[in-house]
């Protein structure tokens, strides 16, 4: 039975509403010069923080394979999404600031204040695999080890070694030794 309510015929408008903006979008952006990318841009960015206020989400992930579609430079885009998710964030906090208790949150904002500097520090320095084993045993969860000894055991078995017999065929003795200087898994 075809649903008649006023609200489903009011989504059901903005849903095509939606639909044919993207199409002229689509069509804009194949003739899009550089002249016009700032309004492509804005018109992104307002398309997707209009979508993230309805749903709640999904702002950067909207915007991101959009800026990306246009050829927008990945540093520019994240700046831009970083700038304006942030915004979105702050505008939402300071709407319901009146029912937000503040003094619980005093904690877990200076943890994270604190934090956030030492999770970057360690996603740029620490060893893919061995942040792994230490989100898996943070986790406390046995199978979250699995997919990286199961990657171990792979890159080993078929990369590493066939790897150090051909460059140890190559340069022999120079390589021996350099092996035995360096760690297989650095």
């Amino acid at each position: 039975m075809l649903r008649t309510s006023p609200l489903f015929l009011a989504r059901s408008a903005f849903v095509l509403l939606v639909a044919w903006a993207c199409y002229e979008l689509a069509g804009f952006l194949h003739s899009v010069d550089q002249g016009s990318l700032p309004l492509v841009v804005g018109g992104i960015i307002a398309v997707s923080a209009l979508v993230a206020s309805i749903v709640g989400f999904a702002f950067c992930a909207l915007a991101g394979s959009a800026l990306a579609y246009v050829g927008v430079d990945p540093v520019e885009a994240v700046r831009t999404m970083l700038l304006c998710s942030t915004g979105i964030q702050l505008y939402a906090v300071w709407r319901i600031r009146h029912a937000i208790r503040w003094s619980p949150l005093w904690p877990m904002l200076a943890a994270g204040a604190l934090m956030v500097p030492v999770g970057v520090w360690l996603l740029l320095h620490v060893d893919a695999a061995a942040y792994g084993v230490g989100l898996g045993a943070f986790l406390s969860n046995p199978l979250a080890l699995a997919p990286i000894a199961i990657f171990v055991l792979y890159m080993t078995r078929f990369q590493i070694i066939p790897e150090e017999r051909a460059l140890e065929a190559r340069f022999g003795a120079e390589f021996a030794a350099y092996k035995g200087r360096v760690r297989r898994w650095i």
